[in-house]
């Protein structure tokens, strides 16, 4: 790749305690955390001593195998951790030391959503429940710690319920990770750089742990113009706050390497209208100015059938249609097919059907005293009858 441009070697040799890194899309972000990374190991701080969080376990997996790749020391010393938060504190709370406190230790297994529900119809039928949905959930979204038994009525004795059960057979659910993480933090030690990811999209909860992480040394990363999550919890105050932290240094990454003058300026133009940001640049490495064409449609509908118009005047194999979500891209395949346009697309391979109950059966083989995990397996292979008298209590 290019040699490091003045911001990001701010970024890679910076070593103030707080760090914010602005980066603009197409500017060498991840190049950016690698070198820093490859930096830090160089200087002398040992790589099991550093923890990288990023937002998905595959951007995880792409920054471990860059940094195998180009590691230049002869070392092939792990980090002392490259995933997900969730991945990070279910780990912590598998130790004996710091999770015993949350009923985990290493024998822990993770319910997914669909086993997850099956807790709570069991914990509403328990309790005599007869209120709404909606209720358990504004109950369960409060987490474990908060349920404070002289108090509760109605939805929060369900959710009481639910964590008791988890509890009593050690399990937990991806949101009560970082419910409990938000208790641990202050137990962690011997991690010495912290670096984040996509900070833009964390939620409250995130931003708690990360505040509260007993680690001297955190970089963060992240740009508020492509705050995305808001539908999943996420929000943009916390890169605000952070920014607005005093002592946070603000090194920003404005050189954009992907995309020609045409497209920089015009992303420039809109995202100038932001109200909540850290203001910053985009500007073009390259110096072609391309051809863009800008069209504002007034719903979903006029967007696709004018985008079937455009593909008609041309060569369809030629165009790439670029979509936010995996539900729009179906909506635009339906409408393009029903015009005559063949679309190629990705499509993700269906898990096996017996999914769920292989990764059932590897936490019981781990945990084989479990009997909601034996339940749950049970009725996977011989039905909900066999299962029953191993229900959940």
């Amino acid at each position: 790749m290019q040699n490091e441009n003045p911001g990001q070697q701010k970024a890679i040799t910076s070593r103030r305690p707080l760090i914010l890194v602005v980066a603009g899309p197409g500017s060498g972000k991840t190049f950016t955390l690698i070198e820093r990374i490859k930096s830090l190991i160089t200087e002398g701080v040992v790589p099991g001593e550093i923890v990288a969080i990023t937002f998905t376990q595959a951007a995880a997996s792409e920054l471990a195998h860059r940094l195998a790749r180009e590691r230049l020391d002869g070392k092939s010393d792990p980090l002392g951790y490259c995933g997900t938060l969730h991945g990070f504190i279910f780990r912590l709370l598998r130790q004996d030391n710091i999770g015993n406190a949350m009923g985990c230790d290493a024998r822990t297994a993770v319910l997914d959503e669909s086993q997850a529900d099956k807790v709570i119809e069991e914990s509403t039928k328990a309790m005599s429940y007869k209120g709404t949905k909606a209720a358990v959930a504004v109950a369960l979204e409060r987490g474990p710690v908060a349920i404070k038994p002289k108090v509760m009525a109605g939805a929060e004795l369900v959710a009481a319920h639910f964590y008791q059960s988890l509890r009593r057979n050690n399990l937990v659910t991806f949101d009560t990770i970082l419910h409990y993480g938000g208790i641990v933090v202050d137990q962690l030690h011997g991690y010495s750089h912290l670096l984040v990811d996509e900070y833009q999209d964390s939620c409250p909860l995130d931003a708690i742990i990360y505040e509260f992480l007993s680690i001297p040394n955190k970089c963060f990363v992240g740009d508020p113009d492509q705050a995305i999550y808001g539908f999943r919890g996420g929000d943009v105050k916390h890169i605000l706050d952070v920014a607005a932290c005093l002592g946070t240094e603000i090194i920003r990454l404005e050189r954009n390497y992907r995309s020609d003058a045409v497209i920089c300026l015009a992303a420039q133009k809109l995202i100038e209208h932001n109200k909540g940001r850290v203001r910053k640049m985009t500007v073009p490495e390259s110096k072609e100015m391309g051809r863009a064409i800008a069209v504002r449609h007034v719903d979903q509908d006029s967007e696709c059938n004018w985008l079937a118009d455009q593909v008609r005047r041309r060569q369809p194999e030629t165009i790439a249609v670029l979509l936010r979500t995996n539900k729009l891209v179906e909506d635009f395949t339906k409408v393009l097919t029903g015009a005559g346009i063949t679309v190629a697309t990705k499509e993700r391979p269906p898990r096996p059907s017996d999914w769920t109950a292989a990764k059932t059966f590897v936490a019981l083989t781990e945990n084989p005293e479990n009997d909601w995990l034996a339940a749950a397996f049970l009725a996977h292979v011989q039905g909900e009858e066999a299962a029953a008298k191993h229900k959940l209590k």
